[in-house]
């Protein structure tokens, strides 16, 4: 390290605005331990879930930039790093569903120039989530790099790793938009599924208003699910009494199954009916 001092007078303004930057510094989250790429949490065995607070996690100068169709010109912060070495040939699945910030998971072998190598990266796999599959080789050492994209904010990371192509059976229904005509209600949704899969769907449509209560129900209803879907629910049988643009409360049910995994999902949001 190289340190150069020199002298200068210091207005009492400039002793202000650096004791509380000192203070705000030292109030400043702590680093994960895996926060440097020298100190990559060693992943020994499978299934493998870890679940951290980033918050405090910073970017290395010596971060790798990143490549591909789904990284390039993606800058991500806020990294912290895994190792793991394939004991055999296997396929490899990261992701980081579950964590409740914006992602960019990346994976790399070290070349013999102490380079690394980048071999998978992804940004959005699903609604700022990122997962990646590999094909491992044995003996091989990988480096996964997980950050936040560009400057979001990062909170709390979960990362899961398992031996198989396929990832962990998991699904989720947004709701998009709930529109009324001529009092029957109309849902558009937007679903997720980590595997291609059949979702059967199911929901309660509940709205009061002026001390009427029209309630109507739908399903169950089954749709092909791949990555990212949108959908659009069948009119609702006619409720009790017509729904009217206002406040209202959905309720949605979903599962689905494929080679003896079970997901399922359950929701309940309060939505604006709009004409």
């Amino acid at each position: 390290m190289h340190l150069s001092i020199t002298t200068a007078r210091i207005s009492p303004s400039i002793i202000a605005v650096s004791t509380l930057l000192w203070a705000q510094s030292a109030l400043a989250a702590p680093a994960p331990k895996n926060d440097d790429f020298a100190d990559a949490l060693v992943i020994t065995s499978s299934p493998f879930t870890d679940r951290r607070t980033t918050t405090g996690a910073t970017f290395e100068l010596a971060d790798p930039v990143l490549t591909g169709p789904d990284c390039a010109g993606v800058k991500d912060f806020h990294t912290v790093w895994y190792t793991y070495t394939a004991p055999a040939d296997q396929l490899i699945h990261a992701d980081t569903f579950g964590s409740d910030y914006d992602t960019v998971l990346s994976a790399f072998t070290l070349e013999p120039s102490e380079s690394l190598n980048q071999v998978a990266c992804n940004d959005d796999y699903y609604q700022g989530q990122s997962a990646v599959d590999i094909q491992a080789t044995a003996g091989t050492k990988y480096y996964f790099m997980v950050g936040s994209f560009f400057s979001s904010p990062n909170a709390k990371l979960k990362l899961q790793f398992n031996f198989e192509v396929d990832p962990p059976l998991e699904i989720d229904i947004d709701i998009l938009q709930v529109i009324v005509d001529e009092g029957q209600a109309y849902v558009s949704l937007d679903s997720f599924c980590s595997r291609p899969v059949e979702i059967e769907l199911e929901g309660l449509l509940t709205q009061k208003f002026k001390g009427d209560v029209s309630s109507a129900a739908f399903g169950p209803i089954t749709f092909a699910c791949e990555g990212n879907t949108s959908f659009d629910v069948p009119p609702f049988p006619q409720p009790d009494g017509p729904f009217v643009p206002g406040k209202a409360v959905l309720e949605l049910s979903a599962s689905a199954e494929d080679g003896g995994d079970i997901a399922t999902f359950e929701d309940e949001q309060t939505v604006t009916l709009i004409p």
